[in-house]
């Protein structure tokens, strides 16, 4: 009986380290996960907000090309003007040459719809999401800001602008 109690004792000694590796395994996925549901809905209100960009730039190594439409398709009437003229910190997080970009776009979609938000969401809703969702199709995570400012552009003068 002495030596089964010291083969015991021996295993629970042994299983111990076992136990505590898997405990700080599963510890570190519910920290992962929880981490992982932090990002995504951070990215998630950014993308709704209009400022995925500044986001993707604070946070990531590159930043989408379709993200410079996602200011112009969700941003709102203020968010726009204050980026057509250059105002503000968001333009600052951008990558070189997204800047000027997000200016003359900015300044394009100000122009098309003046004061009148009712026309900016109408844009909005019907061209600019559509538009901003088809590059995301397209190019995923990449893509090239010139191709995504043309699609802005025509997505602008298909309605007139």
């Amino acid at each position: 009986m002495g030596r089964w109690r010291a083969l015991m004792a021996r295993q629970r000694r042994l299983a111990r380290p076992r136990r505590l590796a898997a405990r700080w395994r599963r510890l570190a996925a519910r920290w992962t996960a929880a981490r992982t549901a932090r990002a995504v809905t951070g990215d998630c209100e950014a993308y709704l907000a209009g400022t995925f960009a500044e986001r993707a730039a604070r946070e990531r190594s590159s930043v989408p090309a379709w993200a410079l439409l996602n200011s112009v398709a969700h941003g709102d009437l203020e968010q726009i003007r204050a980026a057509a003229a250059g105002r503000g910190p968001r333009l600052a997080a951008l990558p070189l040459g997204w800047a000027h970009a997000s200016r003359q776009l900015a300044g394009e979609v100000a122009a098309y719809v003046g004061d009148d938000e009712a026309r900016l969401s109408a844009l909005q809703l019907s061209v600019l999401i559509p538009y901003e969702l088809e590059l995301i199709r397209e190019h995923g995570d990449g893509g090239d800001l010139r191709i995504a400012v043309a699609w802005a552009r025509a997505a602008l003068h298909s309605v007139g602008g």
